[in-house]
């Protein structure tokens, strides 16, 4: 399957992947982010196979939502809290398929979607803090990729200051000092990926809002 088609049938592939609404929200925002990222790059990006892979990007994300916390099933949305048992089932049938494992099903449906090599690329190297700088420096859409990313939060857009420190409270780093540590590791990764990234953009950190996504994610809403 085209990127383009990716893009035309997404919500089609959401419900066919039954990925909660709160998911869906994030994955439409992140594409949002990135296709404004897009707009405004000094470099010419087809923007067509970012916004598809950011469709994409938790598809699998049921393998990993703990459904018996009641901490973690609040982020679903109150539709989706009704269907606990419904989700309940249907994480057993992708751990029976891909494992408990997001990033690897994540992986395993964009291959069974028929994605293009790009888009599984930009997939499996999603994580680049673990790369090194060299590579990323090199491959602007894995950066917009990952920067996309740490600009959604559970709310919505947010800064990336705001969605790091909303995510290492959610998952209660604070109690754990190797998590800690290795997430004040990420956050200075994360402002230098930040800085590289904008000075190849003809906008600021603070002109990407939750209203300035708005028109482009509402291009792939309908």
């Amino acid at each position: 399957m085209q990127s383009k088609e990716i893009i035309k049938n997404i919500t089609a592939i959401y419900e066919k992947y039954f990925v909660p609404l709160n998911v869906v929200r994030h994955m439409k925002d992140v594409a949002g982010v990135a296709a404004q990222i897009c707009a405004n790059s000094k470099e010419k990006i087809d923007p067509t196979d970012l916004i598809a892979v950011c469709l994409v990007h938790d598809l699998g994300n049921i393998c990993k939502i703990n459904l018996h916390s009641s901490e973690k099933v609040v982020l679903l949305d109150e539709e989706d809290k009704k269907r606990i048992e419904f989700f309940k089932e249907k994480q057993k049938e992708f751990w029976e398929k891909y494992g408990k494992d997001d990033n690897y099903a994540n992986e395993m449906i964009a291959k069974e979607l028929g994605l293009n090599k790009k888009v599984i690329f930009l997939l499996e190297n999603k994580a680049i803090e673990h790369k090194p700088k060299e590579f990323w420096i090199n491959n602007l859409e894995l950066m917009i990729l990952a920067y996309a990313d740490c600009r959604v939060a559970p709310e919505g857009v947010v800064s990336m200051q705001e969605r790091i420190e909303e995510y290492a409270k959610r998952n209660s780093f604070h109690l754990d000092k190797e998590k800690w540590e290795r997430s004040k590791r990420f956050e200075e990764f994360a402002r230098e990926m930040e800085s590289e990234l904008f000075n190849r953009l003809t906008i600021q950190p603070q002109d990407i809002t939750k209203e300035s996504v708005k028109k482009y994610v509402n291009q792939f809403s309908q």
